[in-house]
C-alpha cells in the first residue's frame, strides 16, 4: 500500500479597484482593504488603487479608514475592477 500526497491548487482571481470619497469623488489613499474569507489584506496606494488575489468563490472586500464608514462589497469575478465609494463618518457633536 502506498500513500500519495495530493495537492489541489485553487485558481485565484486578481481583484483590482480604486477607493473613492463619496463627497469629492477623489481617490482615498492608504485605506485598508481586506478579504472577508481570509486574513489577507492590502492598502490603497497614493492614488487610491489596490490589488489583491482572492481564492474564495463568494468573497467580499472590506474597506476601512479612520474618518470613513467601513464598507463591504461582494467581489464581481466577471469584472476585473471593483471600485469602492466610501462615505465619511459623522463628526462627533454633529448629531441632530
Amino acid at each position: 500500500m502506498s500513500l500519495s500526497n495530493i495537492c489541489v491548487l485553487a485558481k485565484g482571481v486578481q481583484v483590482r479597484g480604486v477607493v473613492l470619497d463619496s463627497l469629492t469623488n477623489m481617490p482615498v489613499s492608504y485605506a485598508a482593504i481586506a478579504l472577508t474569507s481570509t486574513p489577507a489584506g492590502t492598502m490603497t496606494n497614493e492614488r487610491g488603487q489596490f490589488g489583491i488575489v482572492s481564492y474564495a468563490p463568494d468573497d467580499s472586500l472590506r474597506v476601512s479608514l479612520l474618518g470613513y464608514q467601513p464598507k463591504t462589497l461582494k467581489i464581481k469575478r466577471s469584472a476585473p475592477n471593483n471600485n469602492l465609494i466610501i462615505d465619511r463618518s459623522t463628526p462627533l457633536g454633529s448629531y441632530c
